[in-house]
């Protein structure tokens, strides 16, 4: 494991079996509302893109 994933600012810890997962809020702690509001605007579009080519699959075939 990075040192950095090490040293993270954890904001959640959890267990999934055997596996040990951190969440870290180091990426966007030091961010703007604004640049925040950015980055999910970012995500959801992306997002979106996926889930809509998913829910679509076949469509045309019927």
């Amino acid at each position: 494991m990075s040192e950095t994933a090490l040293n993270g600012n954890a904001i959640e810890s959890l267990h999934i079996g055997n596996t040990r997962v951190r969440i870290c809020d180091d990426y966007c702690r030091s961010r703007t509302p604004e640049e925040i509001k950015a980055i999910l605007d970012r995500i959801a579009l992306r997002a979106i893109g996926s889930l809509t080519a998913e829910t679509t699959r076949g469509y045309a075939e019927t």
